[in-house]
């Protein structure tokens, strides 16, 4: 069973898009790591649209968010 990853495209504008949120909601990329029990490494390479993740994931970071997967997904750039 593989897991549903998104394109490169996609993945730039989700990281563009969850920096943006975070900063917003004064919420740290260390905060972020420790709520996903995840390194804070891994939120930069996601921010900067430098790793792979999947679909479950992303809707994880969407949660803690509190905004929805079409929201981060969308380029409003």
């Amino acid at each position: 069973m593989s897991k549903k990853m998104i394109s490169q495209n996609s993945l730039n504008i989700a990281g563009k898009n969850i920096k943006q949120i975070r900063k917003d909601k004064k919420i740290t990329q260390e905060k972020l790591a420790e709520m996903l029990d995840v390194s804070v490494a891994y939120i930069s390479r996601v921010e900067c649209g430098s790793t792979e993740i999947n679909m479950k994931r992303l809707a994880e970071i969407c949660g803690l968010l509190d905004v929805s997967l079409s929201y981060v997904l969308e380029d409003i750039s």
